[in-house]
């Protein structure tokens, strides 16, 4: 059986450009998931998980009045990140 090895996520850290970007790029993910339209996503922090062939992203951001938290994996060669996961957040 294959399996990966363990790699730990990075430590918090506040939002990079790219990590803006991929927020935007799943705007519509996040959406659809939540069930809700938002006209604002504001990224506050990250951690990543850096793979071979893809990185991990957990992303706490405010959207409109809802905070959450959602996973994103962004594979490489591909360029198109899908969010995996998503949890609001209590206020």
């Amino acid at each position: 059986m294959f399996s990966l090895p363990f790699i730990d996520w990075t430590p918090i850290k506040p939002p990079t450009p790219e990590v803006e970007t991929i927020c935007q790029q799943v705007k519509p993910d996040i959406e659809q998931q939540a069930h809700k339209r938002y006209t604002t996503v504001t990224p506050l922090a990250f951690k990543a998980q850096y793979l071979p062939d893809f990185t991990n992203y957990k992303i706490l951001i405010q959207a409109d009045s809802d905070y959450l938290t959602f996973v994103v994996r962004d594979i490489h060669f591909r360029r198109e990140p899908r969010v995996i996961a998503l949890t609001f957040q209590p206020q």
